[in-house]
């Protein structure tokens, strides 16, 4: 399930920059964070975590570098970059 998600959105990032002519794995992180979050929305409801290495305390960490990421690319880049990023975040809620 997570393995064949994954490789759905890094084939999605290769067909779209193959058809774009764009580059990076940007959509593939992006993807991969609104995954993960609503893996962790449905994970505590059915079990409950502990600890520093929650999956919750986990997904606050990368989901802050993920955004991180996300801002310095929506000072630099274009703003469709953006769009393509948010739109990449709905896609893994979605997934």
């Amino acid at each position: 399930d997570h393995i064949g998600s994954l490789c759905f959105f890094a084939a999605f990032q290769i067909i779209l920059c193959l058809i774009l002519g764009c580059a990076g794995i940007s959509i593939i992180w992006n993807a991969a964070e609104g995954f993960k979050a609503l893996d962790v929305f449905f994970a505590r409801h059915a079990t409950q975590h502990g600890g520093w290495a929650s999956p919750l305390a986990l997904l606050l960490i990368t989901a802050s570098v993920a955004a991180a990421m996300d801002l310095y690319y929506a000072i630099t880049a274009e703003p469709i970059t953006t769009v393509a990023h948010i739109c990449a975040i709905a896609m893994g809620l979605l997934t």
